[in-house]
């Protein structure tokens, strides 16, 4: 019996936070390499800061480095993951 993977959309409030940058996206990026996510997959990243969509992923790029189980990351596969992922400056 197949199962259908449904397109998800990941939410994560704090996006600069210590638990974004040392946990959340490096176990996220590990699960993509490990091909446990599904085919189309969104991750917003939501803060009050205002930040530079790409200076932000270069910052997840160093928590990914740093932190990950898996030791820096392949830059092809970070480069993939990383287009999914969106800054949402909230407000109050």
């Amino acid at each position: 019996m197949s199962r259908k993977i449904f397109p998800s959309a990941i939410t994560i409030f704090g996006a600069k936070g210590d638990l974004t940058k040392r946990k959340l996206i490096p176990a996220l990026f590990n699960l993509y390499v490990d091909d446990h996510l599904p085919p189309i997959f969104s991750i917003f990243c939501v803060d009050f800061v205002t930040v530079d969509e790409g200076e932000y992923r270069n910052y997840l790029l160093e928590g990914v480095d740093e932190f990950s189980r898996k030791g820096k990351a392949d830059r092809e596969k970070w480069a993939s993951f990383a287009a999914r992922v969106n800054y949402v400056q909230g407000i109050l």
